[in-house]
């Protein structure tokens, strides 16, 4: 009875085997490619990363030289007062010029 019950046992894992060892192939194989597709990913998110610094970079430069831009302008802007004020005050001295000329012609 007991040799009964163990070459039953036995043609039943041979049967499970059949059906198993199939499956662990395909495991086997699934998990291989998943290594691939893993490394693929990780190559891909290490090229996202480099282009992400770059971008944030290029963004930092951009705000850097915008801020030179607008201090930049406005320097221009103050020394177009400036400009505009020194004008103005030879503008009024060419009159005292003329002022002075004629007190010193007549003095003379």
């Amino acid at each position: 009875m007991a040799i009964l019950k163990w070459s039953s046992a036995m043609m039943s894992y041979h049967e499970l085997l059949k059906i198993v060892n199939p499956k662990r192939a395909l495991v086997k194989e699934m998990n291989d490619k998943l290594k691939v597709v893993r490394a693929s990913l990780a190559e891909k998110r290490a090229r996202l990363k480099a282009v992400e610094e770059k971008i944030d970079s290029l963004e930092r430069m951009f705000r850097e030289k915008k801020e030179l831009e607008e201090k930049l302008q406005k320097q221009i802007d103050d020394c177009m007062k400036k400009l505009d004020r020194a004008n103005k005050i030879i503008a009024g001295l060419a009159g005292e010029k003329s002022s002075w000329t004629e007190t010193v012609l007549k003095l003379a």
